[in-house]
């Protein structure tokens, strides 16, 4: 959600069963701004990808009220 603090996001998203990144270890010279790093290299299939996905987003909107 806009203005969430991507380590917020990406602990509800292990709650929900996909893993993401929070972006600010990845751009340690940057100033400071929300960034998630996704990985899908070990996707099995498409499919997995769409799952993670809607899992994301579900992750997203629990902590949209926050």
């Amino acid at each position: 959600p806009e203005g969430a603090d991507e380590l917020a996001v990406a602990e509800a998203g292990r709650k929900h069963g996909v893993v993401v990144g929070a972006g600010r270890s990845f751009f340690a010279t940057e100033p400071t701004s929300s960034h998630l790093r996704l990985s899908f290299g070990g996707a099995a299939h498409h499919d997995e990808l769409g799952e993670s996905v809607r899992r994301l987003e579900a992750a997203m909107k629990s902590i949209a009220g926050s």
